[in-house]
């Protein structure tokens, strides 16, 4: 698989959270959220059921050979996919010290 063709991405989804098991009041159970949770990496797979996004790599040239660090995120529970783009670095005003990753929403 080419790496040119695998978009760097930031998912964000909801999952279940559970309590601390301590004793709580009914108010406090009641308002208990799911936790917001978010992962960066490559999306290497997406269709109807589930989107795959991997942390690490192991690339000979432009392909892909291995990969490592990897979560399958179920479909339903995403609520947002933001395609990255790299920043490339600013010596002039030294911004960055390295080539960084930013959302292509960002302004």
């Amino acid at each position: 698989m080419e790496m040119q063709n695998i978009p760097m991405v930031r998912v964000t989804w909801k999952d279940a959270q559970d309590s601390d098991g301590s004793w709580t009041s009914l108010e406090d159970i009641i308002a208990h959220e799911p936790a917001t949770c978010q992962e960066v990496g490559w999306l290497v797979y997406q269709d109807d059921t589930k989107i795959i996004v991997m942390r690490s790599r192991i690339c000979t040239g432009d392909e892909l050979e291995e990969g490592g660090a990897h979560i399958a995120i179920p479909t339903d529970w995403v609520t947002e996919v933001e395609k990255l783009k790299v920043e490339v670095e600013d010596e002039e005003n030294n911004i960055f010290s390295a080539n960084s990753y930013q959302s292509v929403h960002a302004k």
